[in-house]
């Protein structure tokens, strides 16, 4: 993966910045799951930082919140229903999906979950 452009990083971090308030899942644990370190995590809550686009983990991780945010709302048609999908116990993966979400793995296991979901 070649580094985004200072455009597409813009269009990125604003991307998951907005599924962030749509969902309302903590900006600290975004920051986290871009793999913002500890100071860097209060300047891009502050918002004095934003997501590096030649980062290949920090982009990755970005893509993964969209592409998940994407398939969340084709399987569940609206915002209020994704939230409380998120935040609800779920038998089939034996957690609450927004706590998965914090490790690259959880993350990949939703990911994986939602794929199969939506496409079978």
């Amino acid at each position: 993966m070649q580094p985004f452009s200072d455009e597409q990083t813009i269009v990125l971090d604003n991307a998951v910045r907005r599924i962030t308030d749509i969902l309302a899942i903590d900006e600290f644990l975004v920051a986290q799951i871009l793999g913002f370190d500890d100071d860097a995590r209060i300047a891009y809550l502050n918002g004095q930082t934003s997501i590096d686009g030649s980062n290949k983990i920090m982009v990755g991780a970005a893509l993964q919140i969209i592409e998940l945010y994407t398939l969340l709302e084709t399987m569940l048609n609206d915002d209020e229903s994704v939230r409380k999908w998120l935040n609800a116990d779920n038998v089939a993966l034996a957690s609450r999906p927004i706590e998965l979400i914090t490790t690259p793995e959880g993350l990949n296991d939703l990911l994986t979950y939602a794929r199969t979901t939506v496409h079978g």
